[in-house]
């Protein structure tokens, strides 16, 4: 078996702790572990209907003119804000964790 599928073991709910999977690659030097980290497919399906009904009331409003065109539109911001840095957050964590675990140097792609 050359990949895993893992989670942070935390004492919390967290709705934005991503789900980590990889493969393992053996070379010369030792080994590239590659690692994808999701979030929860039914925490991207809720945020997605959101912005999709937010995203609606949004054209709705600029149809309609005035100033609360804006807050549709402040609402997709604050959903972006919020899910990128919570999920940022602990995905630093988790990379943090995985380095200490596995002695390991974390390479960007692209930074060979």
């Amino acid at each position: 078996m050359d990949g895993f599928a893992i989670s942070r073991e935390i004492r919390y709910r967290n709705s934005f702790l991503p789900r980590i999977s990889g493969k393992i690659y053996t070379d010369v030097d030792g080994a590239t572990i590659e690692v994808r980290m999701r979030l929860h497919p039914l925490v991207l399906a809720f945020i997605c209907i959101w912005a999709l009904g937010v995203g609606f009331a949004a054209i709705a409003a600029l149809s309609a003119g005035g100033p609360a065109a804006f807050i549709p539109a402040a609402m997709l911001l604050f959903l972006y804000v919020l899910v990128m840095g919570a999920f940022k957050f602990e995905s630093r964590r988790s990379i943090d964790d995985l380095r200490t675990l596995w002695e390991a140097t974390v390479v960007r792609p692209g930074n060979t």
